[in-house]
């Protein structure tokens, strides 16, 4: 600064040469015959131009780089932030990785933080295939086996779904056959199947059957057998039956097990059993030996037909 003070120590006339300059407060420095190189530090000292308390308050550090330049002084972030600014506070960043990393190092994980300038947001990333993430922490790593070319493509080129039904264990995925087949294979092409009966598509069978009064069989439900549904009589209609479409009209009731015509076609004797069974009068006991006319409690072992279809 110009304004220095000077002092002459020693006023005796062969003295020469000996004046002192002296920087003014808060200035350091003195120069004997000649001006002084004064300095001061910004960030300790009460001046215009100095920090004061505009690092501290923003709990960062001061440094005045050049104590003979006055201005520069900089406010410095805390460690284990990093950043600077000259003569204003500055932005922080923190990489929280740096303090953190080893939390995930231990589960077998990376570290990443992705925003430097937010704190509490760092991610622990789980290796690939899964790369699950948690934020502040481990992550729960979890590999969809499905999400595996080599295992979506043993599916796929089939026509099926791959499904992984639990994600955090191995070796659980599973091809899935599309509705309205039906199956699934484990680690392996699923063998579908598809019952026209029960199932609604284009060929299946609906409410046909049950509309008529009959019973839907699929005899064949592999998948690639469409439209091979039978409408079948039931008992103890006989054994008539239709593919693909109802039975026109059953036909009557057949109590007789050896039926040989027409005519042995009768109405149904609720009186009788499996291991034995009574004939009413004037109703045939078929079979060998048995061909005549029942009475009342006669034993018959194959069972009864009434020859006139009618009790």
């Amino acid at each position: 600064p110009a304004d220095q003070t000077c002092e002459d120590p020693d006023t005796h006339p062969d003295k020469t040469h000996d004046w002192v300059c002296t920087c003014p407060a808060p200035y350091a420095g003195r120069g004997v015959g000649a001006a002084a190189e004064c300095t001061v530090n910004e960030c300790e000292h009460d001046c215009a131009h100095c920090a004061g308390s505009t690092c501290s308050d923003a709990s960062q550090t001061c440094r005045d780089p050049d104590v003979t330049n006055d201005g520069d002084w900089t406010c410095e972030c805390a460690a284990p932030q990093t950043g600077s600014r000259a003569g204003a506070p500055a932005e922080c960043e923190l990489d929280e990785c740096k303090v953190n990393e080893q939390v995930c190092l231990d589960a077998g994980q990376k570290c990443e933080d992705e925003d430097h300038t937010a704190t509490g947001d760092w991610e622990c990333v789980c290796a690939k295939p899964s790369e699950t993430r948690q934020t502040v922490g481990p992550a729960e790593c979890k590999v969809d086996e499905c999400a595996m070319d080599e295992h979506a493509r043993v599916c796929t080129e089939l026509g099926q779904e791959c499904q992984d039904s639990d994600t955090g264990a191995d070796g659980t995925w599973m091809c899935v056959c599309k509705p309205p087949q039906v199956g699934t294979g484990a680690q392996k092409p699923a063998a579908c199947t598809l019952d026209e009966c029960l199932a609604a598509c284009g060929t299946c069978a609906g409410s046909k059957c049950a509309d008529a009064g009959q019973t839907c069989v699929d005899a064949d439900t592999s998948a690639d057998a469409l439209g091979d549904w039978m409408c079948v009589c039931a008992d103890p209609h006989g054994p008539a039956s239709a593919v693909g479409e109802p039975v026109g009209t059953c036909p009557p009731q057949d109590e007789c097990v050896h039926p040989s015509s027409a005519a042995q076609l009768g109405k149904h004797v609720p009186r009788y059993g499996r291991a034995r069974c009574v004939c009413k009068t004037g109703w045939v006991m078929p079979g060998a030996g048995h061909t005549g006319p029942g009475s009342d409690g006669q034993p018959c072992e194959a069972g009864c037909c009434n020859p006139d279809g009618d009790e």
